[in-house]
Parts: C-alpha cells; structure tokens; sequence
C-alpha cells in the first residue's frame, strides 16, 4: 500500500517532467510514513529490550524540504507537521501546563497548513532529536546582506585559534555554585563582567523529561545544579 502511495504511474525520459509528475501523483498525506514507522519500530524495540534503569538510543529524525534524501538512502521527513505522529514517552511526561504553551506557541507561527515554522516548538525538536539540513543553507543564503555570518559561523566552530593572543572558544561549562538557584541575568552580568566570559545559552538536563538547549534564557529563568551553560570564552 505505502509503495503504492508513494511511487509515479509511468516511465519518464526528461528529468525535470518526471520530478513534477512524481510530486502531483504521491499522496501527500503518505510523504513521512516510512520514516514515522522506522522511527516508532526503533523505539518501541528499545522499550522492550533495554533493561530497566538503563539509557534509551537516541534516535535523530532529519527534516528534508525535498525529496533529495530519500534519493540518498536513509529516512527523513518532507514536514515538521510529521512531529506530532512520533512515538515519544518523554513528551507525554511533560507536564499539562507545558504542552499547553507549547501548542499555543505552535499555533502563533503558523500562517498555513505546512509551513515551515509548524512544530517548531516540539519538545523532541528542542532536544536535539531533530534536524534540519537545510537551516544551515537559510543562514548562509543571507552572507550576500551580512558578510559577517561566515566569520561568526567559524568563529562558533572553531574558535580564533592559537595565533590570537586573546583567542575564544565556544565552550561548554557547569553551572558556577555560587550561581545555583540564581536568575540567568544574575550569572550572566557577574561572568561577562567578573571573567570576561559570555553566556550564549544553557543545556537544561533532565532525567525522566527530555534534555533541551536553551538559546538566549530570560533574564528571570532560575539556574539549577544539573545546568551546563554554553559560553565564549
């Protein structure tokens, strides 16, 4: 049946017809079955056979606005919209008030049916479960109008190097003690003004929920123990 769904009724001698017809003729509510089963397949199996107490696979689902990866030979999904088929006990965990503003947030950037932005928020995108191949092309398609992104980009990557005597690094550092239970303007004034270090986000570990990077905090978010903050240093 998916093959069914999924493939184009004839042979074509011209490239380009043959993408266009394959794009009417496949039903679109079928584009992200063979990934979304995979993935529910793979999880469900680590369910059943881990032992108890011991850490799930991580499992990264790609999201392609193209057929490209298909042609590839592994599993990645046409539409954010697919998110919401996955099998995640972590999500469901979340709590009521949490799943609330993340659908009211969903909601607020959607302007159709697929847009791009649609589940943007979802928890398994924050955890890093997801990604993106071409987010990194839509910031690199703006150098013509900044110039400056590909400086910052390899300066994110791979730091200024030894040659620069006051060289920085994007880093990886636990949360000071003395900030714990503390707001993240708190910790971010003292460090940047203290130890010439700047606070570019923070990593919130959790055990039973999923793990998420939290890019830019508000000011007033509290800073816990199991926190890791990501700084240029």
């Amino acid at each position: 049946i998916l093959g069914s769904c999924l493939q184009t009724p004839g042979q074509y001698d011209d490239d380009d017809e043959e993408d266009g017809v394959a794009a009417d003729t496949k039903d679109q509510n079928m584009l992200d079955t063979d990934a979304i089963t995979l993935h529910r397949y793979v999880v469900e199996c680590c369910e059943c056979n881990c032992p108890p107490g011991s850490p799930m696979a991580t499992v990264i689902v790609e999201l392609v606005f193209s057929s490209t990866a298909l042609s590839l030979g592994y599993k990645s999904m046409s539409r954010p919209s697919s998110l919401r088929f996955l099998k995640d006990d972590l999500v469901r965990s979340e709590n009521p008030s949490t799943l609330e503003a993340v659908k009211t947030l969903t909601k607020r950037v959607l302007s159709r049916a697929d847009d791009p932005l649609d589940n943007i928020c979802h928890p398994i995108y924050a955890a890093g479960n997801v990604f993106i191949s071409n987010s990194l092309d839509a910031v690199l398609g703006n150098c013509n109008k900044y110039g400056c992104i590909i400086d910052l980009l390899h300066l994110l990557t791979f730091g200024e190097g030894a040659t620069n005597e006051y060289g920085r690094v994007l880093d990886q550092i636990a949360v000071p003690i003395i900030y714990h239970n503390k707001s993240y303007l708190e910790c971010f004034v003292q460090m940047l003004v203290t130890q010439d270090i700047l606070c570019l986000g923070l990593f919130r570990a959790r055990e039973q929920r999923h793990s998420y990077v939290y890019v830019n905090p508000n000011e007033d978010v509290q800073l816990r123990a199991q926190d890791r903050l990501f700084v240029l240093r």
